[in-house]
């Protein structure tokens, strides 16, 4: 598999679809990673395929050769500073440099993503003043190499790193965006993963089971949009042809103009949507939907949930807690039906009654503080 992924190295597509199968071989793939990864995708000692930097966008094999001499001389690389005074300079420029820190090549190495591609032009100086100093001397100050020359009060700071920028760290979905820029597909983790849980509970698409995308059945899934190309139709109305894309599939959306008016403002690329519809063709891996619906993908709860069941034992709650989860659910008020189920005898089911003076909106922080309270065990969405 390692020879193969080798092989479809500049396919990201082909890539995408082997990793699936890695998966399902239940073979792991690492990241890549300047302290180990080759050239190639090749198979490591424990049986795990280690990736090839061959794949990465802008990264050349002179680069690729000089970081891998590096690393067989002088040992593991601790930060991007380390990395870059060994290495040829020559092959591995900012270009490079940028690309493997936002493909995660450099994660083994000090800070975060931020801070190393932040420090990039300030780790190129650093080594071309070390690389220029090391031909004339044998042991190197950091003040000299900073253009400090005051060497005997600056003794005790001999080859002290500079430090990394204080940046922000990348939010997920930009860390995210770059992978993909760099690599053609997510590695990392994937956008969608925050949304397992909406996934599980309000998705009936099985990638492994095809019956769940035949012909003429609805299909409700979760997505990435990838590209849009809008038409008119032979009414002059607007309509689009939608790809989505899953963890590794992707399949095609036709939206009629009738739809398209609706959710107009939710059909871009790179949004994250919920989409519903019937298949009008499929095919092993790939189908196409006529779309109902199609709407961002943090909406899903509050439009498709038919309501919030909180579970209180009322041997377990006291007074305190009952007065702090009124003043939560008052917090948030909206549409979604909220139901109580009263238990007095444990785990046994309780009884369930609908609340008739509060609904509720599904946010994030009002779930999360339902959980901090009650526990997550005991806040069940109703779909």
């Amino acid at each position: 598999m390692a020879s193969t992924l080798t092989s479809e190295k500049n396919d990201s597509s082909r890539i995408v679809v082997l990793i699936d199968e890695c998966r399902r071989m239940n073979l792991e793939i690492l990241p890549p990673n300047v302290n180990v990864s080759g050239a190639k995708f090749e198979v490591t000692e424990d049986g795990k395929i280690s990736f090839g930097l061959e794949a990465i966008k802008n990264v050349g094999a002179a680069a690729i050769e000089s970081i891998i001499e590096a690393r067989k001389e002088n040992g593991s690389f601790k930060n991007i500073y380390h990395l870059l005074q060994y290495v040829d300079l020559r092959s591995v420029n900012k270009k490079i440099l940028e690309a493997l820190v936002q493909a995660g090549a450099t994660d083994s190495l000090e800070g975060s993503r931020a801070q190393k591609f932040a420090a990039v032009e300030t780790a190129i100086n650093f080594a071309q003043k070390y690389q220029g100093l090391q031909q004339n001397k044998s042991q190197i100050s950091m003040f000299e190499l900073m253009g400090d020359n005051d060497r005997e009060s600056n003794e005790m700071q001999f080859m002290t790193y500079p430090p990394l920028p204080d940046v922000p760290d990348w939010s997920i979905q930009e860390t995210l965006n770059r992978e993909k820029e760099l690599l053609g597909f997510y590695i990392s983790g994937h956008p969608l993963d925050k949304f397992s849980a909406e996934i599980e509970l309000f998705c009936n698409l099985d990638w492994e089971n095809p019956k769940t995308f035949t012909k003429d059945r609805e299909v409700r899934a979760a997505a990435i949009i990838s590209q849009v190309k809008t038409h008119f139709d032979r009414n002059g109305n607007i309509m689009a042809f939608v790809t989505l894309e899953s963890h590794y599939h992707s399949f095609e959306a036709v939206v009629f103009a009738s739809v398209y008016s609706k959710y107009a403002d939710f059909i871009e690329k790179g949004n994250l949507v919920f989409v519903r519809g019937k298949v009008s063709d499929s095919g092993e891996q790939s189908f196409k939907i006529l779309c109902d619906e199609i709407f961002p993908l943090h909406e899903v709860r509050n439009r498709m949930s038919a309501g919030l069941q909180i579970i209180i034992d009322i041997k377990a709650i006291d007074d305190r807690e009952v007065a702090r989860l009124n003043e939560i659910v008052k917090q948030f008020p909206g549409t979604t039906p909220l139901f109580f189920e009263v238990r007095t005898n444990g785990n046994a089911q309780g009884f369930i009654m609908r609340s008739r003076k509060y609904a509720v909106i599904l946010t994030e922080e009002f779930l999360n503080q339902l959980y901090s309270l009650l526990g997550k065990e005991n806040i069940i969405i109703k779909n």
